[in-house]
């Protein structure tokens, strides 16, 4: 879904007939779910891992660290995506 949604946007399509909402804000709610449902739970569960077993491996430090990144890159850019769009300012 979120590939099609990027290509609307991309290409300035506007809100189709009938959508309940415009490219911009379907891409950012589809980002936004996914981040709550998926990325901020892997990462508890990660952190919950590492303090209930009392240690982390080198690789599991590097996997969390990259779960933290992404939630984080995933959130700067659903902000950024409104910021830039002249007509969500």
């Amino acid at each position: 879904k979120s590939p099609r949604d990027a290509f609307k946007v991309a290409n300035g399509m506007k809100q189709e007939k009938g959508a309940l909402m415009d490219p911009l804000t379907e891409l950012s709610m589809s980002k936004s779910v996914e981040l709550f449902t998926e990325g901020i739970p892997a990462v508890i569960i990660q952190v919950a891992a590492a303090v209930f077993r009392g240690g982390s491996t080198q690789m599991e430090l590097f996997s969390l660290a990259v779960s933290i990144v992404t939630c984080g890159f995933t959130s700067a850019q659903i902000s950024y995506d409104f910021d830039t769009d002249p007509t969500k300012r």
